[in-house]
């Protein structure tokens, strides 16, 4: 830190003190600074106009670039920037952050004065990822119950479009409250062509209002304009699920079958979601032949392109009474062995999840209780076959919801006991979440 005692540098230090220091916090999940930013940030802390420049010119001493280093990375405006990194977490968790301790005199630690005047000065300068990162650690670590809404509002009023939305999307989802949430969220769905904006903070600002008036009119909007199709995909399905049981989301399902398969395989998925909870024998219909059309084209799904990730995701709908896909789920159904492959395990895993997600599902439940039956009773060969053969890949879901529609419940309680037994000898078995649910099934046997 002997930074801050030469006067061309002076600055560098403190703010080397203050990036590690929101590094290195275990209550931020998130960490973004441009050389851009960090310099600022000296330059306001330092009082020194020329530092930007000197750096620009002769790049970073020493003591800096055994710390830190730069790479280049693309804005959503596709600008490039200097990003900054650290060498090594452990020299922000374990090094920087104790300097204040040793060089005391320099006064490292930022007093809320003057964090204030600095988040005040980055939001005047409209450095949007560095006021934010200010921001998170002056209201949510600094004053804790102090929640900042206005002034982080007033940084999204400024440049919404350019703001890094991965880290708006973070604050958004953790650190703010309820009603602000809902209070920024609102703000992004009432800009004119606000489906524009970068998709991750559209589609977290629809589903946090997906049951508020704002989020619905906001989907509606979205998939009543005219391309709707070429919007991106994360967006256009997240309206969808919103406005699954309207004529509009049913209109937009229809209009994305009929395109067909050059479209991205999530938004085949979810329209097709949509249909086919459906009342009309129109749209059940064209959701037939769209689903038995990818059944004929896959064959092979692992030798046919394009449509491998839209034929295991069929799987995740609640189970569509559709002659083909019946035949599938029958066939994944019978098709279960101790000493099957890791993917049929977890195909029965998406199988029984849907039974356990869509209790309504008709068929079938007799072949089903009969699987769990079968899995619980071969339970330890099938984990003892799976540690043989891919000890870092264990899949026990399959297992675990066995225990929702085995019968006898006998059964179910002789399993339970077996699997707690088991977990007394392998420790790392007793953290899965197959042994907690064993667990819970025998206190709940013996507490009633």
């Amino acid at each position: 830190m002997d930074l801050e005692n030469e006067n061309r540098y002076q600055g560098l230090g403190k703010a080397l003190y203050l990036i590690a220091e929101i590094y290195a916090h275990p209550a931020l999940n998130y960490f973004s600074f441009s050389e851009e930013s960090f310099l600022k940030i000296a330059n306001f802390l330092g009082n020194n106009t020329e530092l930007a420049d000197r750096i620009n010119i002769n790049g970073f001493p020493e003591q800096v670039k055994s710390l830190l280093h730069t790479k280049i990375a693309t804005a959503k405006n596709m600008v490039e920037y200097k990003k900054i990194y650290f060498n090594h977490d452990v020299l922000a968790e374990e090094g920087v952050i104790y300097a204040n301790n040793i060089y005391s005199e320099l006064k490292l630690e930022l007093e809320l004065f003057d964090l204030k005047k600095l988040f005040e000065y980055l939001a005047e300068q409209c450095d949007l990822t560095g006021s934010l990162m200010l921001w998170l650690w002056l209201y949510t670590i600094k004053l804790k119950n102090n929640t900042g809404g206005d002034e982080l509002l007033a940084i999204i009023r400024k440049e919404l479009n350019l703001i890094p939305s991965s880290l708006l999307v973070y604050i958004i989802k953790n650190k703010v409250t309820s009603e602000f949430k809902k209070k920024i969220c609102k703000y992004i769905l009432e800009q004119d062509a606000f489906f524009k904006l970068p998709h991750p903070i559209v589609s977290t600002a629809l589903k946090i209002l997906q049951n508020e008036e704002t989020g619905q009119t906001a989907a509606k909007t979205i998939l009543e304009q005219k391309a709707f199709i070429k919007l991106p995909f994360e967006i256009v399905s997240t309206a969808l699920k919103i406005l699954q049981n309207e004529e509009t989301g049913k209109n937009a399902a229809k209009t994305i079958l009929k395109r067909g398969f050059r479209l991205p395989t999530f938004l085949l998925f979810n329209a097709i979601k949509v249909l086919s909870n459906s009342e009309e024998d129109a749209d059940k219909h064209l959701t037939e032949i769209f689903v038995k059309d990818i059944y004929d084209k896959i064959k092979y799904p692992q030798k046919t392109k394009g449509f491998v990730r839209l034929y295991y995701d069929l799987l995740y709908i609640s189970l569509m009474d559709i002659p083909a896909h019946r035949k599938r789920v029958f066939n994944i159904i019978k098709s279960y062995k101790p000493k099957s492959v890791r993917n049929k395990k977890y195909n029965i895993f998406k199988v029984l999840k849907c039974y356990s997600d869509y209790p309504d599902i008709k068929y079938y439940k007799t072949e089903i209780i009969n699987l769990c039956k079968r899995i619980l009773e071969k339970w330890y060969e099938d984990v003892q076959y799976q540690v043989a053969k891919n000890p870092h890949e264990l899949i026990f879901g399959h297992i675990d919801l066995a225990f929702s529609f085995a019968e006898p419940k006998e059964l179910s309680l002789k399993a339970a006991k077996e699997i707690v037994s088991y977990g007394g000898i392998d420790k790392n078995f007793k953290q899965s979440q197959l042994y907690k649910t064993a667990m819970d099934i025998i206190n709940t046997v013996e507490f009633t």
